[in-house]
C-alpha cells in the first residue's frame, strides 16, 4: 500500500473521530436546553453584533521577533572568530531548546557525520544561521526587520550589518512554530526559499550523510566490497515486502488506524531483520583481516538509524512510521550491495 494511501487512513481515522466528538457535544447541548432558554438565546444571539475573536496565539509576534534577535545577539560573535566557521556543535549544546526537536534531531545528524567524515565534504557546506559562507566585513552583526505571525507560526527577517551598513535586503528567513508559550526555531532559509536548511539536512540524509557505514570513515561501501551478491539467504524483493503489508490488511478484514499500524510495523519488522543480517556478515567480512574496519563498523547500525530518525521526524504528522519503514525497506536492499 502506498505511502499515501497509508497517511489517508490514519488522517480519516483522526477527522472521523474529532467531527463525531463534536456532533455528541452539540447533541446534548441541544437536548438538554429547554424551549424557554432556547428562546431567550434566539431573541440574544438576533439583537447582538458578532465581534470578531481574537485568534488563540501561545505567544505574539513581539516575542517571536525578540527570540531571533536574542540567538543572533548571542551566535553573531562565532561569525567573527578567527576560523570564521559555523559552530551547529555550540548552537546544539547551548541553544538546543530553541530549536524545534526534529530541526534540532537533524542538525545533530549532519554534524555527527561530519566529525566522522575523515576530512571529506559531508553535509551542510555553509553556516545555515546567517546563509553564508564568510563574513561580509571585519565585524558584522544582525538585526532582525519584519515579523509575520499566522496563528502559531510565524516568520522573521534578518538583516546583516557589515562594517556598520545594514544589507538591503534580509539575508535570512527564520520560521518559528510556538508551542507550550514559547516560540521554537522550525526552519532557517531566504524569503525565496524559506525551507532551505530544513531541506538540504533532508536531502544530506537521503544520500547517506549521517551514515558512518558510507566510504568516508565508517565501513565499506558499494565499490569497495565489489558489489558481490549477498550470502545471507534468499531476499525479498521490494513487491514482497509491500506484499508482507497488503496481506496483513487483507487478513484484518478491515483498515483502521490500529491495522495500518500493526500491519506497517510486521513489515518494519522483516525489514529490520534483513538488515541486521546483513551489518553482521559485512562486520564479519572484516573480522579476520581488518580489526579497524571491523570495529568500525559495529558503529555502523546507530549511526544509520540516527539518520532515519532524523530524515522521518522532518517529514512529521502521521506518517512517520511508514517513512520509517519506508527507510528500512530501502536500506535492506541497499546493504545487499555491500555485503560479501
Amino acid at each position: 500500500m502506498s505511502n499515501y494511501n497509508r497517511t489517508i487512513v490514519l488522517l480519516a481515522a483522526a477527522c472521523f473521530t474529532a467531527a463525531l466528538a463534536a456532533c455528541t457535544q452539540n447533541s446534548s447541548s441541544t437536548a438538554g436546553a429547554s424551549p424557554a432558554a432556547s428562546s431567550t438565546a434566539s431573541s440574544a444571539s438576533s439583537s447582538v453584533v458578532p465581534t470578531a475573536a481574537a485568534p488563540a496565539q501561545s505567544a505574539d509576534a513581539a516575542a517571536a521577533k525578540a527570540a531571533v534577535q536574542g540567538f543572533y545577539d548571542w551566535y553573531g560573535p562565532f561569525t567573527n572568530a578567527p576560523d570564521n566557521k559555523e559552530d551547529v556543535s555550540a548552537v546544539l549544546r547551548d541553544r538546543k531548546d530553541s530549536f524545534d526537536p526534529a530541526l534540532a534531531a537533524a542538525l545533530a545528524a549532519d554534524a555527527a557525520a561530519k566529525a566522522k567524515a575523515d576530512g571529506e565534504e559531508v553535509g551542510i557546506d555553509y553556516d545555515p544561521f546567517v546563509n553564508a559562507q564568510d563574513t561580509c566585513g571585519k565585524q558584522q552583526r544582525f538585526e532582525v526587520g519584519a515579523v509575520t505571525q499566522t496563528g502559531t507560526t510565524a516568520t522573521v527577517e534578518v538583516y546583516a550589518i557589515c562594517d556598520g551598513k545594514k544589507e538591503d535586503k534580509p539575508r535570512v528567513l527564520v520560521s518559528l512554530s510556538s508551542g507550550n508559550g514559547k516560540w521554537v526555531f522550525s526552519d532557517f532559509g531566504t524569503v525565496d526559499d524559506p525551507h532551505q536548511l530544513s531541506k538540504a539536512l533532508r536531502d544530506n540524509a537521503a544520500s547517506g550523510a549521517g551514515d558512518s557505514s558510507a566510504s568516508a570513515g565508517g565501513g565499506p561501501s558499494p565499490a569497495s566490497l565489489g558489489g558481490k551478491a549477498s550470502a545471507t539467504g534468499q531476499p525479498l524483493t521490494k513487491a514482497q515486502y509491500d506484499a508482507i503489508y497488503n496481506d496483513c490488511v487483507k487478513a484484518a478484514g478491515e483498515m483502521n488506524n490500529g491495522v495500518v499500524d500493526d500491519c506497517t510495523g510486521k513489515e518494519s519488522d522483516a525489514a529490520k531483520r534483513e538488515i541486521a543480517q546483513r551489518y553482521k556478515a559485512i562486520h564479519d567480512s572484516y573480522a579476520g583481516f581488518d580489526a579497524r574496519k571491523a570495529a568500525q563498523f559495529e558503529k555502523a547500525p546507530q549511526a544509520w538509524m540516527h539518520s532515519r530518525d532524523a530524515a522521518c521526524a522532518l517529514e512529521g504528522g502521521p506518517g512517520i512510521e511508514t517513512c520509517l519503514t519506508d527507510k528500512n525497506v530501502d536500506r535492506a536492499i541497499e546493504l545487499r550491495g555491500m555485503a560479501p
